[in-house]
């Protein structure tokens, strides 16, 4: 059996930390899936300049490469994973190139610099678009059996409904899929199918976070599992997520053939409200005040509720100020400390946190570790790496 992967083909540079690599979810699959000792074509999108590293690449992994040449190969910029990329250059929409592929199992990655139309009998489809994801039947595509993996605000985009029973009818009444797997980030996944209980697929805790990807991983995992082993969705699904944390853990490639399902503790939301983040920092210069806007909006887009005392109470004399720091920590959940500098404060708000029995999850990217001893001694998490941080706030949050 024959594994026809269409996806994109991109640089992805990251500044914070530093990442510069050849990638996107196409090119990420096929790595990904190269020990699984599976037939693979590869349908991808690529410059002339990019073409002889990816015949390179291909050829060492044993994948079959059928490219369509385009003008330039666009790159992927984060400032940080959780950052939203600048891409360059953004193809133009008109006079788009189209791949096209006829074959019994697909795994197609919606592209930014062509169409693809798709003949195929089982297909799993990952739009690769948030905010304007194509409808899988677009340029005359076909499937007998479609499964859409996808992450919620792709799934509320192109059903325009956040309602699961809204969205349930439009995936299967107008896409005619036979299942969708909602892709739901550090909550893991939700399955749909008609007439079926829906299934919760958890996530998995990892000693880091590379999160740059990993929708792709998941994506490739389940397809291997579920088109070429013929797996039950749900069991597929399950391997995928674990695959997942392996490569968030170690941000490395291929996933591996005899990869553990034991390797990590899965991970439940306890609760369908947000939890609670009291996020302590110093904001008195410009790179402080950036550096807290970064902390806020990416813990708000994971799914928390953010009290930030630069945010929520502003600068003020103590009498005015404090007493409202000190409610917001007695009723949070985990608190997320800047320890960068050592602020006094934010050393205060730690201390006063462990002593009513908060946890503390505390960014240090450059200091002393000898500085830590009280911090460390009293169980709070350390981490030097943003993304991480960030994770690690939900799953203590949930504890």
């Amino acid at each position: 059996m024959v594994l026809n992967i269409i996806g994109g083909t991109y640089f992805e540079y990251c500044i914070e930390p530093h990442w510069s690599e050849l990638y996107g979810s196409g090119l990420r699959a096929v790595h990904a899936l190269s020990e699984k000792g599976l037939n693979i074509n590869y349908h991808t999108f690529i410059d002339k300049s990019t073409l002889e590293n990816l015949e390179v690449i291909c050829s060492a992994l044993n994948v079959s490469l059928y490219p369509k040449v385009i003008d330039q190969t666009s790159s992927f910029t984060y400032y940080h994973p959780l950052s939203h990329p600048e891409v360059f250059p953004i193809p133009p929409e008109k006079d788009s190139p189209i791949i096209a592929v006829k074959g019994d199992n697909v795994l197609l990655f919606g592209t930014i610099e062509g169409e693809t139309k798709v003949i195929g009998d089982r297909v799993v489809y990952d739009p690769q678009s948030p905010y304007s994801p194509s409808t899988f039947w677009k340029n005359g595509s076909s499937a007998n059996n479609l499964i859409w993996v996808a992450n919620e605000q792709e799934v509320r985009s192109i059903s325009n409904s956040s309602k699961l029973s809204e969205i349930k009818r439009y995936f299967f009444v107008e896409e005619k899929a036979s299942a969708v797997i909602i892709k739901k980030g550090s909550d893991g996944a939700l399955i749909i199918q008609p007439d079926k209980e829906d299934v919760v697929i958890p996530s998995y805790q990892t000693d880091s976070v590379w999160p740059i990807g990993t929708g792709d991983i998941f994506s490739s995992i389940f397809a291997s599992k579920w088109l070429m082993e013929l797996l039950p969705i749900e069991e597929a699904a399950n391997i995928a997520s674990i695959a997942t944390a392996y490569y968030a853990n170690s941000s490395t490639l291929p996933i591996p053939a005899d990869l553990s399902l034991n390797s990590f503790k899965s991970f439940y939301r306890t609760s369908s409200e947000p939890k609670k983040v009291y996020l302590a920092g110093p904001f008195f210069t410009m790179s402080q005040r950036w550096l807290i806007n970064q902390f806020r909006d990416s813990l708000l887009k994971i799914g928390l509720k953010v009290f930030s005392p630069y945010h929520d109470v502003g600068v003020g004399a103590a009498e005015e100020v404090v007493h409202l720091d000190i409610e917001a920590l007695n009723s949070c959940d985990v608190i997320v400390a800047i320890l960068d500098g050592l602020d006094s404060g934010t050393l205060f708000e730690v201390g006063y946190g462990r002593a009513i029995g908060k946890p503390v999850v505390g960014f240090l990217e450059s200091g002393m570790q000898e500085s830590m001893t009280m911090l460390e001694g009293t169980n709070c998490i350390i981490e030097k790496d943003f993304s991480t941080v960030i994770y690690k706030a939900v799953w203590e949050s949930n504890k």
